[in-house]
């Protein structure tokens, strides 16, 4: 009876070992002085070619951070679960929100950050749901403040797909370089400002994509390629988005980073 309990224990103890389920999350928020607050005008003045020749200052600021400072208000919920023979199952459940009001960014759900499962072994990791775009992974490395959402410029460099739904992504790591994949069969976003429609414009399904006889309405797709040494680092990508404003109809969003 001994050894069998002895036994028992032993195989509970590296299946806990090989499983695990992780609660985590971020809190940033702050109070921000501001000395000099600008608003554009809703039309150009006389001579102007552009909105910026405009822009006049009205005053000074002193408020809370509702999109954070270093790091975006996030909490979210991981898991793994290892099948044997080098392959793992994972989870990744991420939710963003404004750490002054508590609501949820964006126009979105509860998960509006990430939202996937995936299979990896040692070639590489597969992810199905909402995931990062590749160009986000490109440029992450080489930001500063990495996703901060009030004071790091190159966060819109990955453009408004940079977290797609109903994503397929591929990523890997050989040595010190990472490659990384990833198709949209709908990006999920449901309103554009871009000239296909005017702004504003309703995308078709609500961005989702997936519309019968329209396989291209609203997908996106993109591919980098990174080497990130000691002391050297460098990367390049590239991101379409294919938004519809009317069923068949696409335009093409392009983006390129080096």
């Amino acid at each position: 009876s001994s050894i069998a309990l002895a036994a028992c224990c032993a195989v509970a103890g590296v299946a806990h070992a090989q499983s695990s389920v992780t609660l985590y999350g971020v809190i940033d928020t702050g109070v921000e002085y501001i000395n000099r607050v600008a608003t554009a005008p809703t039309v150009l003045p006389p001579g102007a070619t552009s909105p910026s020749q405009g822009v006049a200052p009205v005053g000074s600021r002193f408020d809370m951070i509702n999109q954070s400072g270093l790091s975006a208000s996030r909490w979210g919920i991981r898991g793994v679960e290892d099948l044997g023979g080098g392959l793992q199952a994972s989870f990744t459940l991420e939710s963003q929100f404004t750490s002054d009001t508590g609501a949820f960014t964006g126009n979105s759900g509860i998960f509006n950050r990430q939202a996937y499962i995936a299979l990896s072994n040692q070639y590489g990791k597969l992810a199905f749901g909402k995931v990062f775009s590749s160009m986000t992974d490109a440029v992450v490395n080489f930001m500063p403040t990495r996703f901060s959402p009030t004071y790091e410029p190159g966060i819109w460099m990955v453009g408004v797909d940079y977290k797609p739904n109903n994503s397929i992504k591929y990523t890997g790591q050989f040595g010190s370089v990472y490659a990384s994949a990833h198709y949209s069969f709908g990006a999920g976003l449901p309103v554009t400002s871009l000239s296909i429609g005017g702004a504003g414009t309703q995308l078709t399904n609500g961005g989702n994509g997936e519309i019968p006889g329209h396989p291209r309405d609203d997908t996106a797709w993109g591919g980098a390629l990174m080497y990130l040494g000691q002391t050297f680092g460098a990367s390049i990508a590239y991101d379409q988005w294919n938004p519809s404003a009317v069923e068949g109809v696409t335009a093409k969003v392009r983006k390129a980073y080096v």
